[in-house]
């Protein structure tokens, strides 16, 4: 369950990680794995001490502003996935980011919530200016009784995988690196909305979004081969969208438009979540209809080809 720090109940075997975990990519999986295996093996609670918002978001960044891979609740939907028992949340603010490394550990973990093991990232480094790590990680477990295991570090075709790495491949347009990394194509989250219809004169009548997730990550612009996944339905229906600003109509705002094949269905007001599985070429400007429908033919072979397997 998602449980805030305020509403936690103090339990003396619980095994911890610390971190944001965002986009709960195929290294966290393998990570939270080990976790869940020691806790169960101990009778303990498996337990993810996480931020909200983003500590970026709040302390700001040389690397500058964050975009986010997954929501809180996308976070957690794919933490019960892999077996995790609970994620405690904690309101990240800059009083709470002044906290040094042992009152973290001492005032939260070890008081507040409790904690009989407790697992980080070989490279992990927590506190204010992030002065703690593993040496007195372990300080502090030989001092309150608990122990500390290390995560190594996980690669992919010898690359490291991280939230960064992801971040960057999203930016790219690499989706295929991206799905390979999360275990699972990136997902934008909205609810359909009313367009200006012009897909239906051209033969390809879209779903429009708004792009109202505002701190999440968008995709380099262009047209996908997309999943859709229809809120109430049980099937992904494929599909292939445009993410820009239609420069043949002479837009300004970035949305989103997903035209979906061999599907029937009035969608307004409907919350659906894109799959992007691949892209297919940039966005680009046409002399005018007869030359975007010709291209959207050659998109729609790619996309279903492209899908075939997906």
């Amino acid at each position: 369950m998602i449980t805030p720090l305020k509403d936690v109940q103090y339990h003396k075997n619980r095994a911890i990680t610390v971190g944001t975990f965002d986009g709960v990519h195929i290294g966290h999986q393998a990570l939270l794995k080990h976790l869940i295996q020691a806790a169960n093996q101990k009778n303990s609670i498996s337990t993810l001490v996480t931020f909200d918002p983003h500590p970026r978001e709040v302390i700001g960044s040389t690397k500058g502003p964050i975009c986010l891979l997954s929501s809180l609740q996308e976070r957690y939907a794919k933490l019960r996935a892999v077996g995790l028992d609970e994620m405690v949340v904690i309101p990240f603010t800059r009083s709470f980011s002044l906290k040094s490394s042992t009152e973290f550990i001492e005032e939260v973990l070890v008081q507040s919530i409790g904690c009989q093991e407790l697992w980080i990232g070989y490279d992990h480094h927590y506190g204010k200016d992030r002065e703690g790590g593993y040496p007195l990680a372990v300080e502090l477990g030989e001092k309150h009784h608990f122990k500390v295991s290390v995560f190594p570090e996980l690669t992919q075709d010898e690359h490291e995988v991280s939230s960064t790495v992801i971040r960057k491949a999203i930016h790219d347009g690499d989706m295929t690196a991206v799905t390979k990394m999360l275990g699972q194509p990136y997902v934008l989250q909205e609810t359909v909305i009313m367009g200006d219809k012009r897909g239906r004169t051209l033969g390809y009548p879209t779903l429009n979004f708004g792009l109202t997730e505002r701190k999440k990550c968008l995709p380099k612009s262009g047209v996908y081969a997309v999943l859709c996944e229809v809120q109430g339905e049980a099937e992904l229906v494929k599909g292939m969208a445009n993410l820009g600003v239609r420069p043949t109509f002479g837009a300004s705002t970035p949305n989103l438009e997903v035209h979906l094949f061999d599907y029937q269905g009035d969608l307004y007001g409907t919350e659906c979540r894109v799959h992007f599985v691949q892209r297919i070429r940039d966005e680009q400007s046409f002399d005018g209809p007869i030359a975007l429908v010709e291209q959207l033919q050659k998109d729609e072979v790619e996309a279903r080809k492209t899908l075939e397997t997906a």
